[in-house]
C-alpha cells in the first residue's frame, strides 16, 4: 500500500499539521518558518505555510522544503481545534498554529545544520555577495571576515519608548571588534545597517570596517547573504542578526540588551535573543565590561543564582558573611537536592556527579561552573564596573574569582600542548598525523581527550604536519613543503622548523587533497570491486573509508569505517564543500551523476519509469522532503577533523535515500551511533549499506523498480534501495548489531522489507522513532541471521548482540 502524492483532492494531512499565522519582515519571517518546520518535525506532523511567506523566502532561499497551505485548500479545516504551541498539542489529531512572534530557538538549534541547509541562499545572491566582499578586500588569503549588523532607525526609538534604555553605542561595535582584532592577525568587518550615514560617521576612523552600500541600500537578502559569508558576526539585537549569526557560523558577540532592562518588564518575544547553549554565541555587555565576554544563558544563570543561594544560606554560614548575597531567589521550600543534581545535568558539562555530602556540593559546582565559564570566555578578565548588570551577582562574582581556583579538565596541562580541533585550526587545515606508521584513520590521527576537541600532547611530542598535493603555510610564509614535523613546546606553541610557533598560524595553501582510488581486490564474494577513500602523504595511504561498488549497476554495495569513542570531540560547524565527486567510477553518458540527484534529473527517470508526465510532482515533490537526497553511508560526522568530513562527499559512499529517512530515523540512528562509542568508551567498527531495490506502482497499478538513471537502450543504474542497514560492531568483546531502515516513505505495508527476525526492544541506545513510516521504519537484527539474506559483508565473528 502506498500513500500516493498524485492528486490534491486525494490527500490532506492525516493526523494534524503545523502552520503559523505570518507577517513582518525577512528576520521574523525566517523565525515564523523555521519554528514551523522545528515544531512538525519534533510532533511528527506536517508542515504547512502561506503562499505568500513562502514566495518572500524563497526570493532568498534555495531549499526550503515547507509547501504552502494552496496545497491543502481543498481540505476540510476546523482552525478552532488548532494548539497554539508544542505544549498545548494534545498528541493526537490536533493541529498547531505558531505564535507569530515564537522564537523556538531550543528547537530550531537542535537541527542547526539542517536549519542551515533550509536557508541555503540562492546562487545570484552567493555571487554578488561574494562580489561584494571581493570589492572590500582585494586579497582575501588569511583574511577573517567579521559580519556586523547595527540596527538603529526603528528599533532604537521602540527601545527608548518601552524600556527607557539607549540603544547600543559605538563604544560596543569598538570593544566587540577588538576582540576579533586581538585574536586574529588580519580581519575585515563587513558592516550593513538601516543606517549607514551614523555608520560612516562613526566608523571612519576605522580603515579595516567597511560599509555595505554606503550609496544605495541592498536589498535585505543580499545583506544577510553578505553577513553570513563572513567567518564571525557582531550584532546588536533583532531576528534579523540573529539569523547572520546562525547562518554564518563561528564565534558571535552580540548586545547583552537584557542587562540594562528592569528584571519586572523583561518579556518573552522577539526582543530578547534567548539562546540556548551554543558555542557560537557570545554576548558582551559593553556597558559594564569593555572588553570581558559573559554567557547569557537565563535558565543557567537562574540555576546557578538559586544553587548558589540555597548552598550559602544553609552549609556556608562564614562564606556568606564574606560574601553578601542579594537572594534574588529566596524560595527553595521545596528545592531539593535532588532537584539541584537535575539542574546539573541542564548544564551538560563534561560528567555528571552524585553527591550527598552537602559539604562538597559548594566545590562541586564552582568546578562546573568554572569550567563553563573557561569553555566560553577563557579570555574574560575580571573588570567589575560601578553599575554591574542586574544578573552580576555576588555568586557569579565568587565563582569568577574562583575559577582559577577550580578543578578543570579543560585548563592546560603543567607542562605539555593542549590545542582545540574548533579552536586552533586554521583553514585550509593540515592534516595532524602521529608519526607511528599507521594506515587507518583511527590510528593515525591524534584523538581528542573531551567532547570539547581538546587535544593533549606531552612536552617534545614530536607530530607530523601534512598538506597533501598542497604546501604549508606559516605564520603567512609559505614553507613549500607538504609535510614538517612539529615538536610540542608548551601551550599551543609548537616547534616548526626551529621556531616555535602558536599552532593557529599554520594552515595549508588549499584544502587538503583526498584520493578515491580502486585498491585492485575483490568484495562481496569476489563479484564486485573494492574501493578505498583516504589521503595518501609521503607514499604511506591513511584509508578512512574502503566502499565495496558494483559496477553493472553502479552502486555501492556497502562501505566500511571505524567510529572512535573520541567522537564527541568531532570538529563543529566545518563546512561542507560545494559539489560532491564522482571520480572515474560513474558512467551515466549523457548524463551526469550531479544531474541525476537533482530533483529535476530524479523527476525524469522515475516519472518515466512510473509513465507520468515529466512535469508530474506527485512521487518527487518541488518543495518539501518527498526527494532522493545523496544518503551518506559514513557520515561527516563520523570522523573528528573537517579535513576528514571532506573526503567523505564521494558518490561512492552514497546512495539514493529518501530525506524524509535521510533527515528523520537515519540521522537519529547515526547520533545514537555516535553516543554508544562516547557514552561506552568503545571503538566500533561499522559497515553501512543498502539492499534490494525499492518499487512503487506505475499508472497501470504495476510494480516497477526505482532508478535514477536509465538511458535510451533501457539500461538502468544507481538504484534507489528497499533498505539501507548499519552494522555496529565491537571487535574487543565481539558484540554487533544491524540497524536497518526502510527506505520508501509512500510504503504502507513493509512487511515484505523484514528479512530478518527483529530483536530492537532488547537495544536500550537507541532514540529512533522506528514505527513512524514517514521518517523511516526501523528495526534490529542478530548480525548472523542477516547474512542469511544479506551475505557481502566479509567474515568477522559475532559472539553476542551489542545492546
Amino acid at each position: 500500500m502506498y500513500r500516493r502524492k498524485q492528486w490534491k483532492e486525494q490527500r490532506c494531512p492525516p493526523h494534524g499539521f503545523v502552520t503559523v499565522k505570518s507577517g513582518a519582515r525577512l528576520g521574523n519571517l525566517m523565525w515564523q518558518y523555521i519554528s514551523v518546520w522545528g515544531v512538525a518535525r519534533r510532533a511528527d506532523l506536517e508542515a504547512y505555510v502561506s503562499q505568500c511567506h513562502f514566495s518572500e523566502l524563497n526570493n532568498a532561499f534555495d531549499l526550503l522544503t515547507v509547501p504552502t497551505l494552496d496545497e491543502i485548500s481543498h481540505c476540510m479545516i476546523n482552525a478552532s481545534g488548532f494548539a497554539k504551541s508544542l505544549e498545548e498539542w494534545n498528541y493526537n489529531y490536533q493541529g498547531i498554529i505558531v505564535k507569530s512572534n515564537a522564537f523556538l530557538a531550543d528547537i530550531a538549534l537542535t537541527w542547526v545544520e539542517d536549519v542551515r541547509k533550509q536557508f541555503t541562499f540562492r546562487k545570484d545572491l552567493v555571487k554578488k555577495s561574494q562580489d561584494i566582499l571581493r570589492t572590500y578586500v582585494k586579497n582575501s588569503t588569511g583574511m577573517v571576515f567579521v559580519g556586523v549588523h547595527v540596527r538603529r532607525t526603528d528599533y532604537a526609538g521602540y527601545l527608548r519608548r518601552k524600556y527607557s534604555i539607549n540603544p547600543a553605542n559605538v563604544s560596543f561595535y569598538y570593544s566587540a571588534m577588538k576582540y576579533y582584532e586581538d585574536k586574529h592577525k588580519n580581519v575585515a568587518f563587513i558592516l550593513t545597517s538601516d543606517d549607514n550615514k551614523w555608520c560612516i560617521k562613526e566608523f571612519s576612523k576605522k580603515s579595516n570596517v567597511f560599509v555595505v552600500g554606503k550609496q544605495f541600500r541592498n536589498s535585505p537578502s543580499l545583506d544577510l547573504a553578505v553577513l553570513a559569508a563572513c567567518n564571525h558576526s557582531i550584532f546588536d539585537y533583532g531576528t534579523y542578526g540573529g539569523w547572520s549569526a546562525i547562518l554564518a557560523g563561528g564565534e558571535t558577540i552580540f548586545y547583552h540588551i537584557k542587562a540594562f532592562i528592569p528584571p519586572h518588564m523583561v518579556t518573552s518575544g522577539p526582543l530578547l535573543v534567548e539562546v540556548i547553549e551554543s558555542t557560537w554565541f557570545c554576548p558582551l555587555a559593553a556597558r559594564t565590561f569593555p572588553v570581558c565576554c559573559t554567557i547569557e544563558l537565563s535558565r543557567q544563570h537562574y540555576i546557578f543564582n538559586r544553587a548558589l543561594d540555597r548552598i550559602f544560606s544553609e552549609s556556608h554560614q562564614d562564606l556568606k558573611k564574606s560574601f553578601p548575597q542579594r537572594h534574588i531567589f529566596r524560595n527553595f521550600k521545596n528545592y531539593t537536592f535532588e532537584d539541584f543534581h537535575r539542574d546539573l545535568e541542564f548544564l551538560s558539562l563534561d560528567d555528571t556527579y552524585y553527591v550527598n555530602d552537602s559539604n562538597n556540593i559548594l566545590e562541586l559546582l564552582v568546578d562546573r561552573l568554572a569550567r563553563l565559564f573557561d569553555k566560553h570566555a577563557p579570555w574574560c578578565r575580571v573588570t567589575f564596573g560601578k553599575k554591574p548588570a542586574p544578573w552580576l551577582t555576588d555568586n557569579i562574582k565568587l565563582l569568577i574569582k574562583w575559577r582559577d581556583k577550580a578543578k578543570s579538565k579543560s585548563a592546560l596541562p603543567k607542562t605539555g600542548c593542549s590545542i582545540s580541533v574548533n579552536e586552533h585550526l586554521l583553514d585550509p587545515q593540515p592534516l595532524l598525523l602521529l608519526q607511528n606508521g599507521a594506515t587507518i584513520d583511527i590510528d593515525a590521527f591524534p584523538l581528542p581527550e573531551d567532547s570539547k576537541g581538546t587535544l593533549i600532547f606531552t612536552k617534545g611530542q614530536k607530530i607530523d604536519l601534512a598538506c597533501p598535493r598542497r604546501t604549508i603555510v606559516i605564520s603567512g610564509t609559505n614553507t613549500g613543503k607538504d609535510l614538517l614535523e612539529a615538536i610540542c613546546d608548551s601551550g599551543i606553541k609548537f616547534v616548526v622548523q626551529g621556531k616555535s610557533v602558536p599552532f593557529n598560524a599554520i594552515k595549508c595553501t588549499d584544502d587538503t587533497y583526498h584520493i578515491a582510488r580502486y585498491t585492485g581486490k575483490k568484495c562481496a564474494n569476489n563479484k564486485h570491486r573494492e574501493i578505498e577513500i583516504g589521503f595518501e602523504v609521503n607514499k604511506r595511504f591513511i584509508k578512512h573509508i574502503t566502499s565495496c561498488f558494483d559496477d553493472g549497476l553502479q552502486n555501492v554495495l556497502y562501505a566500511q569505517s571505524y567510529l572512535s569513542s573520541t567522537i564527541a570531540g568531532f570538529q563543529v560547524g566545518y563546512p561542507r564543500p560545494e559539489n560532491f565527486l564522482t571520480g572515474s567510477f560513474f558512467d551515466v553518458k549523457p548524463d551526469n551523476v550531479d544531474y541525476l540527484y537533482t530533483r529535476k534529473g530524479q523527476r525524469r527517470t522515475i516519472n518515466k519509469i512510473l509513465g507520468l508526465s515529466s512535469s508530474n510532482n506527485s512521487i518527487i515533490h518541488p518543495s518539501n522532503d518527498y526527494f532522493l537526497a545523496k544518503g551518506h553511508y559514513v557520515a561527516k560526522a563520523d570522523f573528528v577533523y573537517g579535513s576528514q568530513h571532506r573526503l567523505t562527499f564521494y558518490y561512492v559512499n552514497v546512495a539514493p535515500q529518501w530525506q524524509t529517512f535521510n533527515g528523520g530515523n537515519w540521522n537519529a540512528m547515526e547520533g545514537d551511533c555516535r553516543a554508544l562509542a562516547s557514552n561506552r568508551n568503545i571503538d566500533l567498527t561499522v559497515y553501512t549499506g543498502s539492499y534490494g531495490i525499492t518499487t512503487l506502482p506505475d499508472t497501470s497499478g504495476k510494480e516497477q523498480k526505482l532508478y535514477l538513471w536509465v538511458n535510451s537502450s533501457g539500461k538502468k543504474g544507481i538504484p534507489v534501495a528497499a533498505i539501507f542497514y548499519r552494522v555496529v560492531y565491537e571487535p574487543k568483546s565481539k558484540a554487533g548489531i544491524v540497524l536497518i531502515g526502510v527506505n520508501n516513505p509512500y510504503k504502507e505495508d513493509v512487511k515484505d522489507d523484514i528479512i530478518c527476525k527483529d530483536v530492537c526492544d532488547k537495544v536500550s541506545w537507541l532514540t529512533w522513532k522506528r514505527h513512524n513510516l514517514k521518517l523511516g521504519y526501523g528495526y534490529c537484527c542478530d548480525v548472523n541471521d542477516f547474512r542469511k539474506t544479506v551475505n557481502v559483508l566479509p567474515p568477522f565473528e559475532v559472539k553476542s548482540l551489542l545492546v
